[in-house]
């Protein structure tokens, strides 16, 4: 199970967080797990490359975290709220393999 976490604050992402595997087929060839791979870096690489900020980000083996608090939440909140909707569509499709929660804080 993926599990996701987005931390946000008056609407605006500050952080994710996914922890864990989807399990849906084997390594290498899970497209749930994939999919999640690919967009997390993407919007990571995005935020860096593009917007030229500099999040707090951790990358493991089954765990990320990317956290935006200390730099500029607004300009990057159009990378965060697609980023948001694919998770959450992605869940949906799949929720015995992702699970998604938003915390206010």
């Amino acid at each position: 199970m993926i599990n996701v976490l987005f931390k946000t604050s008056n609407s605006k992402i500050l952080s994710f967080e996914i922890k864990g595997h989807a399990n849906l087929s084997n390594l290498g060839t899970d497209i749930v797990c994939s999919a999640v791979s690919s967009t997390t870096l993407m919007t990571i690489n995005g935020i860096i490359e593009i917007l030229h900020l500099n999040p707090k980000y951790v990358i493991d083996e089954g765990y990320t975290l990317c956290d935006l608090s200390n730099t500029d939440v607004d300009k990057c909140q159009d990378f965060l709220k697609s980023y948001y909707v694919f998770i959450e569509e992605l869940a949906s499709e799949y929720p015995k393999n992702i699970k998604f929660k938003v915390m206010e804080v």
